[in-house]
């Protein structure tokens, strides 16, 4: 169904609350425009271009999203056949960095 997959958001492992995250997708066939959804359905991504592939689709990363920020792709033909495909962002998922800073302090030997 996919020949090639480009992933785009905030730079950074982690996307909060409020960050977006795109998939671009090619889709080849002759498929109506496919659904694309994340969190195990919980979300669901959005295209502005509708014409032809390849498609961007869209998400904000809403509270309470965690964890890898897996898409689902459900795409469908004109005769009715159905593929899907789940892909990965090896770069980034959802959630709230829980790396603390850390502050300079000097140490004193005796």
């Amino acid at each position: 169904m996919t020949s090639s997959a480009i992933f785009s958001g905030p730079v950074g492992a982690v996307v909060p609350a409020g960050g977006q995250v795109s998939l671009e997708i090619e889709v080849t066939g002759t498929s109506l425009v496919p659904k694309v959804t994340l969190f195990n359905g919980a979300g669901t991504a959005t295209t502005t271009d509708s014409t032809q592939s390849p498609y961007t689709f869209t998400y904000t990363i809403q509270a309470g999203n965690s964890g890898p920020i897996v898409y689902t792709v459900e795409a469908e033909d004109q005769a009715g056949n159905k593929a899907s495909a789940t892909i990965l962002d090896p770069n980034r998922s959802a959630g709230i960095s829980t790396t603390i800073p850390l502050k300079p302090c000097s140490v004193l030997a005796h």
